[in-house]
């Protein structure tokens, strides 16, 4: 029993600072350019903020987007990009045009909107593919960036975490000051 809790613990642990170190990388690039979208892994995260996407994405959700190229995008791809008013869209490709400059366009469509979008999305807006997505992650990824997510997610666990190996110190040296006074 206890291996198995010796595991576990050293699960979170392990999970805990993975989310340390991401938060801190993403802070730190946010911080040196605050107009590029933080990456990790070369995975960028999103919170889907609309209901635009129902069934397959829902207000709430994170995904996780991967940069591709132009000539990556296939009719049935879902894709992340900015509009012409600076603002991060996530729908589905309806339709790929050859633009009379001889560039790429796409046409783009809500799966819950009845009509295709007015813009045409040019290759230069393009942010990248959907890959992945974990339902309702954006309300746990807002919630640790308050206050109180902070200390419930980060300092809380953290401040357990030391006390734990603290513990296990004073238990190591307690066994070893027996083993010697015997």
């Amino acid at each position: 029993m206890k291996i198995v809790l010796r595991w576990t613990t050293n699960l979170i642990i392990i999970f805990l600072i993975f989310v340390i170190a991401s938060s801190i990388f993403s802070l730190v690039q946010a911080k040196l350019n605050p107009k590029a979208i933080p990456s990790f892994l070369g995975y960028r995260p999103f919170t889907i903020l609309s209901s635009s996407m129902q069934p397959l994405l829902d207000e709430g959700d994170m995904i996780f987007v991967k940069p591709i190229g132009t000539n990556e995008v296939e009719t049935g791809d879902v894709i992340t990009f900015w509009t012409q008013e600076e603002v991060l869209v996530t729908h589905r490709v309806v339709a790929i045009v050859q633009e009379e400059d001889g560039g790429v366009g796409y046409k783009t469509k809500g799966d819950a909107n009845d009509i295709e979008d007015h813009e045409l999305v040019a290759g230069e807006q393009l942010v990248g593919k959907l890959v992945w997505d974990i339902p309702k992650g954006g309300h746990v990824a807002k919630f640790v960036q308050r206050p109180i997510g902070i200390i419930l997610c980060i300092i809380l666990p953290f401040i357990l975490l030391v006390l734990s190996e603290v513990k296990a110190v004073r238990a190591f040296f307690r066994r070893r000051r027996k083993k010697t006074v015997a």
